[in-house]
């Protein structure tokens, strides 16, 4: 996995929203032996457990303002994906963990990762997917 975490400035003087600088985060994730990217499509088994345990809490902040849960809901900040129309949060693994990007607003910040363990991810990420069958065993 790779992850990618930055800011960047929208320089437009006619535009009717604020163009000051803006956060953006996004991983990648390869498969190795085979040299071939994995999409998210590849990596969800099982889209509606990931809901599910995000929007019951069950996965912890560890890049974000400190008060956005006090600003939104875990639902309110998985609103915006959807597995009918693919549309899902960047993921990226480490050696213990899942970490699952969310896009915010710029007023909450831009961006928030949550993280979940490797054994309770094992039911939305499609572990037929060599790649992934040494770091979910």
């Amino acid at each position: 996995s790779i992850y990618f975490e930055g800011y960047y400035d929208v320089q437009d003087e006619n535009a009717y929203i604020d163009t000051g600088s803006k956060a953006i985060a996004y991983s990648m994730n390869i498969d190795i032996a085979n040299m071939q990217m994995l999409t998210n499509e590849q990596l969800y088994a099982d889209f509606f457990a990931l809901k599910s345990r995000f929007i019951n809490g069950e996965l912890a902040l560890v890049r974000g303002e400190d008060d956005l849960l006090d600003s939104a809901s875990h639902a309110d900040l998985f609103a915006q994906y959807n597995d009918k129309y693919t549309i899902y949060p960047d993921l990226y693994f480490t050696g213990d963990s899942v970490n699952v990007i969310i896009l915010l607003n710029s007023d909450l910040g831009g961006r928030a990762v949550f993280k979940d363990t490797l054994s309770d991810s094992k039911e939305y990420i499609n572990t037929y997917l060599r790649a992934l069958i040494t770091l979910l065993s």
